[in-house]
């Protein structure tokens, strides 16, 4: 908010000086000129690296000073020209700083804008503050995983845990904690967890074979009672075999906790 403010503030200051100057500031055997080297400076801005901006702004104010002062020492200017020729590069000079000032708070913007679509786009892809994605997200996410096993004939498990047969009172609760135990249980860069609705969730278990998905789920459940207590009758759970050539489904509705 303060940069779009910051930007609002030197873009208008730069629109009315440059109005003041093309109007009351610079004469009219200067105007061209001066207009020209406006627009060059402010399409060079914005195409040039903020580094290099600012080298061409030091050059554009010290070079004519160089260059002003050889010819006032070789036409031997006098003093009520001289100080023109100053007022008009001091007037050169703040149009110059507030393009190059207004041109760059842009980019600034824009990156900053690009980087929270970024975040954004990031925060989509799964619910809230969890590490779980969103139904959506893990769909499209499974289906491409699961078209890949089938092509290489790997074997995998798609695992449904619902609590909507537990205690109303506890359900927001103990879905929480039971999804957090779950992104920390199971392969974070290679299994994938999803929200379905408010009270259920799935895990795709990707190239695991029966014995890897018992095992998967018995380390879950040794980490789900370290941590609560809770019945395991008041738990659904659908499982799903995915890949290889053939698909199925095996309900485990009572999980033996080991």
């Amino acid at each position: 908010m303060k940069e779009k403010k910051s930007f609002l503030i030197i873009t208008l200051t730069q629109l009315i000086f440059f109005s003041l100057t093309v109007t009351y500031f610079i004469g009219s055997d200067y105007l061209l000129p001066f207009i020209l080297q406006y627009f060059i400076l402010l399409i060079a801005f914005i195409f040039l690296p903020k580094s290099k901006g600012f080298i061409l702004l030091i050059g554009y104010i010290t070079l004519p000073l160089l260059g002003l002062l050889f010819f006032a020492f070789s036409r031997e200017w006098n003093l009520l020209f001289q100080f023109k020729i100053i007022y008009y590069h001091i007037i050169s000079i703040i149009n110059a700083s507030l393009i190059y000032m207004s041109a760059y708070k842009i980019r600034t913007l824009q990156n900053e804008n690009m980087t929270l679509n970024l975040e954004l786009e990031e925060l989509r892809r799964y619910v809230k503050d969890s590490k779980l994605l969103t139904k959506s997200e893990f769909e499209q996410r499974s289906e491409l995983i699961i078209t890949a096993m089938k092509r290489r004939k790997e074997e995998g498990y798609k695992v449904y845990f619902s609590l909507e047969k537990a205690n109303p009172h506890i359900q927001k609760a103990l879905f929480d904690s039971l999804t957090s135990i779950a992104v920390e249980t199971f392969r974070k860069e290679y299994d994938l967890i999803g929200q379905i609705s408010d009270y259920s969730f799935v895990v795709l278990l990707q190239n695991t074979n029966q014995k890897g998905m018992e095992l998967a789920l018995n380390r879950y459940f040794t980490a789900v009672e370290r941590n609560i207590d809770l019945n395991e009758n008041k738990m659904i759970i659908d499982i799903t075999r995915v890949g290889s050539n053939i698909e199925g489904e095996d309900k485990l509705e009572n999980p033996v906790f080991d």
